[in-house]
């Protein structure tokens, strides 16, 4: 999450100024979001993705942070900067911030060196990939794992950046983002049924994961794991050996496109 603030706008409290105002409301609104209740955390609120990371402004200003977007950002950062959505507060001083970064990035993003953008768009993966995912043969993991969910998302997101496709229009889900992408010409149509079909599947099994087991991301590599009965019924299928087989056919597909995509 980046929270920002209209510089147009005096602080609600006279006696600090708009920056001192909104960190210490940003403060209060996080650890209001991320509280610990008898049913566990409700929401884990992440602010790294604010300029200059931990060691910038809580909750900069519009203008600031555009700037920042238009003329400091990396190249890791544009992999989440192009998915910037107004999601709270002044939803329109949000959606103008919102159409100004992401034009920011797809420019920052063609003035760069088309292979840089692609080694460090690997780079990133292959790094979480190595950090979050778990050893072979101990668990199956749906997001960080060689063809999981992240797999999807670096590539489409790389696409966005390389061929300047914007998110535009209400549905900027996985699935419509996809679609774009194919119409633009940037995914042909297996890449396009490999990283669509098996997201759904993924996605489904990350949804039942954690109604089923309160958690997400790993599936149990041990076909006689007892979670895996319960999953494969959530899934429609009859047997856990057959959502094994269903599951690694759809990352072994992902991985391959993901890697025709970037490679």
């Amino acid at each position: 999450m980046v929270a920002v603030f209209d510089p147009r706008v005096p602080s609600p409290v006279p006696a600090m100024t708009r920056e001192e105002f909104y960190a210490r409301l940003c403060e209060l609104m996080t650890h209001a979001l991320s509280n610990l209740t008898r049913e566990g955390h409700l929401y884990r609120v992440d602010l790294r993705l604010r300029p200059d990371g931990r060691n910038g402004a809580l909750a900069p200003s519009a203008e600031s942070f555009v700037a920042y977007v238009a003329s400091r950002t990396q190249a890791w950062e544009w992999l989440a900067y192009v998915k910037l959505r107004a999601t709270g507060g002044d939803l329109e001083l949000g959606r103008a911030v919102e159409r100004r970064a992401r034009r920011a990035v797809h420019e920052a993003a063609r003035a760069c060196d088309a292979e840089e953008l692609r080694r460090e768009t690997r780079r990133v993966r292959e790094r979480l990939e190595r950090e979050r995912a778990p050893r072979a043969g101990q668990s199956i993991d749906i997001k960080f794992g060689a063809g999981g969910m992240l797999d999807v998302y670096f590539a489409a997101r790389y696409l966005q950046l390389r061929d300047s496709v914007a998110d535009e229009g209400a549905d900027r889900s996985t699935h419509a983002t996809l679609a774009r992408l194919r119409d633009a010409g940037s995914l042909d149509t297996d890449t396009h049924r490999a990283l669509s079909e098996g997201y759904a599947t993924l996605r489904d099994l990350d949804h039942s994961l954690r109604l089923i087991a309160g958690r997400s991301s790993r599936i149990p590599a041990a076909p006689d794991h007892p979670l895996l009965a319960d999953l494969a019924r959530a899934l429609h299928l009859d047997t856990p050996a057959a959502l094994l087989e269903t599951l690694r056919a759809r990352v072994t597909d992902i991985r391959a496109a993901y890697d025709r995509v970037t490679g």
